[in-house]
């Protein structure tokens, strides 16, 4: 992709902080949030092919804490021109100087500003025709292949730039390209539909379509030849073993929001009262990251301007960590751990996960598989739920297969799978060396993130699994 040229690297930024300087002396802080981002949209399907949609939006934050009642307000506008940012200030500082109450959650919010412009289709140079060629040929071969039902593939990617003049008036920037695909396969089984999905995502600027589709579509196929059949598995008592990524969602849901900090503030977290506690075994470590390049969420400062850093949630067994933003940080009398995100500049950041992940131990998948007399080995999860407060959750196991005597047999149908947080970690006990992670959007408080759950294999004993879906 050729280099684009944002907008808002035309802004002056001197000529902001001393807008914020003179807001400085009417609050107790205050910080400003500016993005630009460039988003593409595809979708290829059997029956209508939609896009590639590109579409640009730019626009602000400015967050204010006011002294009345520790009120803090926050007033976004999107910016048709980049000059309409000191509008920003302009209105802070007409408000305070009216000496009006706000309201402790004051948001003022603008629609996006959205445009088709034919200009961005060469920047990112899309080879339309050869897309849609790779799909066709993917169809092809799944026809082939399975008893296919359906076929999709949902391309998304973003380029964005964010500015942000912190509460000490220090400029923090940086820019990231993202770009996701999602091919879905329904497929017929004894007259049951079952779907599988592969995932893949990039943070490069050269899009490979022909590995995304035609590669990563070829390989979901060969891997549903695989459930040729199905067997139902009866309720049971059995060891479950996680594969590589496949079940770093449970460790996002059951313990991740569990150690956010405004769930330890609202005592909404079964692990608030386990800080210090040991609750798995030495060898189980959960960290949080943002800082390394590569990983599909690297933020180098979070969207308060914080330097963005490691955070051990679980560090050898033990509750060891909390992720913080600073106004949860200074409730709890901590430092911001850099975990301050927002969906976008119409949104406050609040604490958030980035990538969160179980460190890697020694042993093999194979060796692990090996070692297991009876279980299960699941391969894919779909959605569930997680009642923070009681470590409760549930979630589906989409795909898998059984193990007999250290190696795996036939392949199971969808079950459900509900346990406790504090009786999985405690029952982890064998970790493998394959780290590997998955992307997801995470939802919270009405904004939707980009997220990342890795996760080596893993086998946890003596699970209460099985039934229907």
């Amino acid at each position: 992709m050729k280099k684009y040229n944002f907008s808002i690297e035309q802004i002056d930024i001197t000529e902001l902080s001393k807008f914020q300087k003179k807001l400085m002396n009417m609050v107790d802080y205050t910080d400003l949030y500016v993005e630009e981002v460039v988003g593409l949209s595809w979708y290829l399907g059997l029956t209508e092919r939609v896009g590639p949609f590109l579409s640009s939006k730019r626009g602000a934050g400015l967050r204010l804490k006011v002294n009345q009642k520790n009120n803090q307000i926050y007033i976004c506008k999107t910016l048709a021109e980049y000059k309409n940012i000191y509008e920003l200030f302009e209105t802070a500082s007409k408000k305070l100087l009216s000496n009006k109450i706000w309201d402790t959650n004051s948001q003022t919010k603008n629609n996006y500003f959205t445009s088709q412009n034919n200009s961005l289709y060469c920047k990112f140079g899309l080879p339309y025709k050869e897309a849609n060629s790779y799909f066709d040929n993917l169809e092809k071969f799944a026809r082939n292949e399975v008893n296919l039902y359906d076929l999709s593939c949902h391309i998304s990617g973003s380029l964005k730039k964010v500015i942000i003049l912190d509460r000490k008036g220090t400029v923090r920037e940086w820019v990231e390209s993202k770009l996701k695909t999602k091919i879905n396969l329904i497929f017929n089984i004894e007259g049951e539909l079952i779907t599988k999905t592969k995932k893949s995502f990039s943070r490069s600027n050269n899009i490979d379509f022909k590995e995304l589709i035609l590669k990563n579509g070829f390989d979901l196929v060969k891997e549903v030849k695989k459930y040729s059949k199905l067997k139902f598995v009866k309720p049971n008592q059995l060891d479950l073993i996680l594969a590589s990524g496949a079940g770093g969602i449970l460790i996002h849901e059951a313990c991740g929001h569990a150690l956010e900090a405004d769930a330890i503030i609202d005592n909404d977290s079964i692990l608030s009262k386990m800080w210090g506690k040991k609750v798995a075994p030495d060898f189980i470590t959960i960290a949080d990251r943002g800082d390394l390049k590569g990983d599909w969420v690297y933020e180098p400062y979070d969207s308060e301007g914080t330097l963005s850093k490691p955070v051990y949630l679980i560090k050898n067994g033990i509750v060891d960590g909390i992720m913080t933003d600073i106004r949860t940080a200074k409730k709890l009398n901590l430092k911001s751990t850099g975990n301050g995100r927002r969906e976008s500049y119409q949104f406050q950041p609040i604490c958030r996960m980035r990538n969160t992940y179980v460190e890697p131990g020694i042993y093999s998948p194979e060796e692990i598989i090996k070692d297991t007399k009876k279980g299960i080995y699941a391969t894919e999860f779909s959605g569930g739920e997680v009642n923070t407060q009681t470590g409760d959750f549930i979630f589906g196991i989409n795909s898998g297969f059984f193990i007999e005597n250290g190696e795996i047999t036939e392949a199971i149908k969808p079950f459900l799978y509900a346990g406790n947080t504090l009786d999985i970690l405690s029952k982890i006990d064998v970790i493998g060396n394959d780290l590997k992670f998955e992307i997801g959007d995470c939802g919270k408080n009405g904004q939707m993130v980009d997220v990342s759950y890795g996760q080596p294999t893993l086998r946890i004993s003596s699970q209460k699994i099985g039934g229907s879906r």
